[in-house]
């Protein structure tokens, strides 16, 4: 075995003569752009893990210059197996970092997050890298760039994985904890994407290419197997920042944080009385003697220890536990110590032995010792804080400041916070009920009524604000999508975010993402043009995408502008007419020719990739942003750029809605749709066709619609006036729905139609009236649409 690897040995350091000798040509150009070679690292010195620094250059000419770089010749051996060794609590700290690395590296992806993997335990047994898993996955994430693993400091931490992506990575984590070894990527160290060239890939041997990723070893004695013996540390330490998605680091940051701030305080209650029958445990504990759990901590168990056998205390631990998924043994070596609760002095608590604590449902499981009574090998072994102290002599006194507020937060689980949202709703309908049953017995003048209808509101504002979310849940994923964007299309992308700590309710915030991701790649292949386009219409090389998101008359606007080509309504009207979607002769203004690429099908993309081309982009964006009752709106100006802007509702399960008559139905239409209600006179209306009539609103002309005639009741009214007419503004425009009456003002629970009967097209849901009816909701946007889509095939045919 040893002369097998010798062989490697110098067959590594060989080999990059001979690569250096025989380079393949690289476009000078680029190669021009490029840091040349450093030397190879001799094996006495120990190689250096600099910041991540990129070349400057474009991701064309970075994949022209990495394709040109051959893989090295000669062996790649796998890796040996890599076994974990340390306790289970370090245990899953060390998992739940490998399995951080893998996802938010890799994405939920199986082969990608194994490569990872891989990488993070080769750098954990190379001496130029942190001695734990932990450490090397965090090497450098306190620095701002330049981080080893970039979403250690770029802000992806924000990003959640969901809980099925989280258990997958951690599996492939605690395989490869246990000996599992992904063989292809060899003993590499390091790895980047194709579209990047990082300094350090000058100086390294190219081994291996996973999907988009390159990996590489170190040339030289430093890349073979005998480099990588060094003995490993299974102290793991807790990473605050993992506390969003790891139970072991949030716990385990809280018991030391709990250990620190108890022996802080241990030496300023110095002196409290400890005897028998005050604050000790009565009677004798004989040594061996079966534990007793406590009165007031069922979990928990008070020992006597043999001070001349240490290293048993842990087996009577396990003994004491036996099974129980949450336990807790503490143990003492002076009989008058032992605490009769867990109420103990500073003196029981710093005369403590031995603890053990065990959490099966937090992955935690850990035992410590007095190390000043019974010294350990490790210090990740001892007790904080176990020296008694003086207190510090008191300091003059200052002038009081205001006490920091200190925020305080608990976990609940969604279920419960959705039966909450539930029963809110129930109440909120329960008061609309009462109302209507006083207001019958000539009784809704009651002052009390006014309050409950107050204090109702306000519940539910304060309900729904618990649900809310901040937009950062979303936004955070963008980063990685331009970055990936800018290596598939070549060009050169600055990302601007605002608002990202705008809040509005969870389920809008967990269905706008993939619209926002449409309307990001949108943005970026079709809006920004390539660098040279840029320059030669004189703008900056980078393109800009703006992504905002700010309140707006009770609804959440998201915006995605960028400072590219704008639309060309030229090509857009060609390519609609070229695929049938309107009549060559049809005449649309600038609005209407914008709307046609929400068309299904459509598409001005010429060639078909994995961005765009194929006609769906758009057509889902529309159709998502509508599902949340929201709507889309375009401002584009030819050569300047395009926004799209996204009004969507702050929550889909309260409205605020107005309560019309049409026949013997009755209807809501949402307030935020509403500009004006009013009744016409004649003067005011002007009759378009056989059936079509148009309303004057201050000299601007809005179409009338029947909503009886637009939902099949028969008897609605058709004059308009005779009727009341309700202004909306929906995603066609304003428009004047024509009902009969209007009965009220009031909020309305939202119940689905599509979850209780079937989805109806201009219908949103539905609620439950005061008096018990069943009151369908107005889909505004998508009643008007229809409108708006019937008459065009009778005029595209007169045509």
């Amino acid at each position: 075995m040893r002369a097998v690897l010798s062989g490697i040995a110098a067959l590594a350091l060989a080999l990059p003569v001979m690569v250096v000798s025989h380079a393949p040509a690289v476009p000078r150009p680029i190669a021009a752009k490029v840091k040349r070679p450093q030397r190879v690292v001799a094996p006495t010195e120990l190689p250096d893990v600099e910041p991540v620094e990129l070349q400057d250059l474009t991701p064309q000419d970075a994949r022209a210059y990495n394709a040109s770089i051959p893989f090295v010749r000669g062996p790649n051996p796998a890796a040996r197996p890599f076994r974990f060794v340390g306790d289970d609590a370090q245990r899953a700290r060390a998992t739940d970092c490998l399995a951080a690395a893998a996802w938010y590296e890799a994405g939920d992806d199986a082969v990608g997050e194994r490569a990872v993997v891989q990488v993070v335990l080769n750098r954990l047994r190379h001496p130029a890298f942190p001695k734990t898993v932990c450490g090397v996955v965090f090497q450098g994430a306190e620095r701002t760039t330049g981080c080893q693993f970039t979403f250690t400091c770029d802000g992806a931490l924000a990003r959640i994985p969901s809980p099925p992506a989280w258990d997958r990575a951690r599996r492939i984590a605690a395989d490869a904890l246990k000996g599992a070894v992904f063989a292809p990527v060899g003993y590499a160290t390091h790895y980047h994407t194709d579209w990047v060239v990082p300094y350090w890939s000058a100086s390294l041997d190219k081994i291996a290419e996973v999907h988009t990723h390159l990996f590489f070893r170190w040339t030289g004695w430093w890349g073979t197997p005998a480099a990588f013996r060094r003995d490993v540390s299974s102290a793991e330490p807790v990473v605050a920042k993992l506390a969003g998605v790891s139970d072991a680091h949030k716990l385990g940051g809280a018991l030391d944080e709990a250990a620190t701030a108890l022996a802080a305080a241990a030496p300023y209650l110095d002196g409290l009385p400890v005897a028998a029958g005050d604050g000790a445990l009565s009677g004798e504990v004989a040594v061996g003697a079966a534990p007793r759990a406590l009165a007031d901590a069922p979990d928990t168990y008070f020992v006597l220890l043999d001070a001349r056998r240490p290293d048993e205390f842990a087996a009577v631990a396990q003994r004491t536990c036996a099974d129980r998924p949450r336990c807790k043994v503490m143990g003492w070596i002076d009989q008058r110590l032992i605490p009769a609760s867990m109420m103990m002095s500073p003196q029981q608590y710093q005369a403590m032995g031995f603890s053990y604590l065990r959490d099966r449902d937090g992955g935690f499981d850990r035992m410590l010792w007095n190390c000043q009574q019974f010294p350990r090998g490790q210090a990740t072994q001892c007790m904080r804080g176990r020296v008694t102290a003086k207190p510090a002599p008191a300091p003059a006194p200052a002038p009081a400041a205001a006490a920091p507020v200190v925020a305080q937060t608990i976990r609940v689980d969604l279920d419960k916070l959705d039966r909450l949202v539930n029963l809110v709703g129930e109440l909120v309908i329960t008061q609309a009920m009462l109302a209507q049953r006083l207001s019958c017995n000539d009784m809704g003048g009651v002052p009390e009524l006014t309050d409950l209808d107050h204090l109702t509101r306000e519940l539910q504002e304060s309900t729904m604000a618990i649900r809310a979310q901040p937009m950062k849940t979303v936004f955070s994923r963008v980063p990685r999508i331009i970055r990936e964007l800018e290596g598939e299309t070549g060009k050169r992308v600055r990302l601007e975010i605002e608002g990202e700590m705008t809040e509005v309710d969870k389920t809008v915030v967990e269905r706008i993402g993939e619209p926002l991701t449409h309307l990001i790649r949108n943005a970026v292949d079709h809006g920004l043009e390539t660098t040279e386009e840029r320059a030669a219409a004189g703008k900056p090389s980078e393109g800009v995408v703006r992504l905002s998101a700010a309140h707006q008359s009770g609804r959440i606007v998201i915006t995605v502008a960028d400072d590219g080509r704008g639309i060309d309504r030229t090509r857009v009207r060609a390519k609609a007419i070229e695929r049938g979607i309107i009549a060559p002769d049809a005449a649309l203004s600038d609005e209407e020719i914008d709307n046609l690429i929400f068309a299904p099908g459509f598409s001005t993309a010429s060639t078909v990739s994995n961005i765009s081309g194929r006609g769906v982009g758009m057509d889902v964006v529309r159709k998502n942003v509508q599902a949340l009752g929201g709507r889309i709106g375009i401002h584009s100006k030819l050569g300047q750029g395009s926004s799209f802007s996204l009004s969507l509702p702050l929550t889909l399960a309260v409205v605020d809605g107005m309560i019309v008559t049409v026949g013997d139905q009755t209807y809501v239409i949402p307030l935020s749709h509403i500009v004006e209600s009013l009744r016409p006179s004649d003067r005011a209306v002007t009759a378009i066709g056989p059936d079509g009539a148009v309303l004057d609103v201050r000299g601007s002309y809005v179409p009338i619609y029947p909503v009886g005639e637009q939902l099949g009741i028969n008897q609605g009214e058709r004059d308009p006036g005779k009727a009341v007419l309700i202004v909306v503004e929906g995603a066609q425009g304003q428009a004047a729905l024509l009902v009969d009456t209007i009965q009220d003002q009031r909020q309305v629970v939202v119940k689905s139609l599509e979850a209780n009967y079937q989805a109806i097209d201009g219908l949103a849901g539905a609620t439950i009236l005061g008096d018990g009816r069943v009151a369908l909701i107005i889909d505004v946007d998508a009643l008007t649409a229809r409108r708006v889509r019937a008459p065009r095939p009778v005029l595209a045919h007169a045509a």
